[in-house]
């Protein structure tokens, strides 16, 4: 018996002459094809597309690494999340702020306290996407040794590859505030938590940041919008 590109069992030369085995053994490998990884599901679709086995999309796959269902309906085409598990990332933030200044929050190296596949510190401190999508993020945070009545503007906002992703969300007079937000990123992009303080000092600004998968809509770009 052997595997076929799609991993089903065929009968070789080395099988009994046997049909009732030979089709059970074929029908039980007949499933969405097992792949170690997305990598490895881009190459056995590069391969059937090179042979022009286009009869073999949509070809359907279960990615081991990521515990999900996947199909790619056509050659050149992005992968469609069927089912399975979704990812993300927790981590621990805490640095100094200096007084009047905007503040990238790095994210060190032993600072996840979640961690999915792919899910990392990218080179300039902030969390990297590992695969295109939509993300939910939300960043909680406080400045150490104020109270509400301590004097100052302070606030978050994030940053996607170190440009800023819309306004700045106010402490409000309190110690502490939290940003939420929805956002398409590309695989690569380091999302990172800002923060400024001016309250006549340097100050310790701790937090916590949730960087999430959601499954992405079926859309497309309205023209003109």
């Amino acid at each position: 018996m052997a595997l076929d590109l799609l991993k089903r069992a065929i009968p070789d030369s080395s099988d009994p002459a046997d049909a009732t085995v030979a089709f059970e053994q074929f029908s039980l490998t007949v499933r969405p094809t097992d792949c170690a990884t997305v990598t490895e599901a881009n190459t056995i679709a590069g391969q059937l597309s090179t042979a022009g086995a286009t009869q073999a999309f949509p070809f359907f796959v279960f990615v081991q690494d990521l515990q999900r269902h996947m199909c790619l309906t056509a050659p050149g085409e992005e992968w469609i999340i069927l089912g399975g598990r979704l990812h993300g990332a927790t981590a621990n933030i805490r640095r100094f702020c200096p007084n009047g200044t905007l503040t990238e929050l790095h994210v060190s190296g032993s600072g996840f306290t979640k961690q999915s596949v792919g899910f990392t510190r990218h080179a300039d401190g902030g969390i990297m996407i590992p695969e295109t999508g939509l993300y939910f993020i939300r960043f909680s945070a406080s400045v150490v040794g104020i109270n509400s009545a301590t004097a100052g503007r302070r606030f978050l906002s994030l940053n996607v590859n170190g440009n800023s992703t819309g306004g700045n969300i106010e402490f409000e007079g309190g110690t502490s505030t939290k940003l939420f937000d929805l956002l398409e990123l590309n695989q690569g992009d380091s999302v990172m938590p800002m923060a400024y303080q001016q309250t006549g000092q340097q100050r310790d600004v701790v937090g916590i940041m949730t960087v999430a998968q959601h499954l992405t809509p079926s859309w497309t770009v309205v023209a003109g919008s």
